[in-house]
């Protein structure tokens, strides 16, 4: 039989991690926890992430592609949030980041640089 301890903790956990949330507190990032300051990344679900910044890239791509600029300021927001992720679960491991992840966080990087430049779709070279 668990403990009211261990049943509290069973509801805090999360597809990519755990949430910090306080009890009893009202949850503003419902099914959006990848936006929420109060999860805490389990390591394990590095590459999960990296998927989901897949997932978000070509989603990012396609808006860009067709002028929605609302959506593409949300999935920005969600990709910044997705960063602090990736950084908080590889400071959490002890082994060194797999070339998928070091190339996702690179990847993110150069398109934040690129949105803040107003480079997106500009030909380089």
């Amino acid at each position: 039989m668990l403990s009211v301890v261990e049943l509290a903790a069973l509801k805090r956990r999360v597809e990519l991690g755990s949430c910090g949330r306080p009890y009893g507190t009202p949850c503003t990032h419902e099914r959006a926890c990848i936006r929420c300051p109060m999860l805490s990344i389990n390591p394990k679900m590095l590459p999960r992430l990296a998927e989901l910044e897949e997932d978000l890239l070509a989603r990012r791509k396609r808006a860009v592609a067709e002028d929605r600029r609302g959506e593409i300021d949300g999935l920005d927001l969600t990709l910044t949030f997705l960063q602090r992720g990736l950084r908080e679960g590889l400071s959490i491991t002890s082994t060194p980041p797999s070339e998928d992840i070091s190339k996702a966080v690179y990847l993110v990087r150069v398109e934040a640089v690129a949105v803040e430049h107003d480079l997106v779709g500009a030909e380089v070279g």
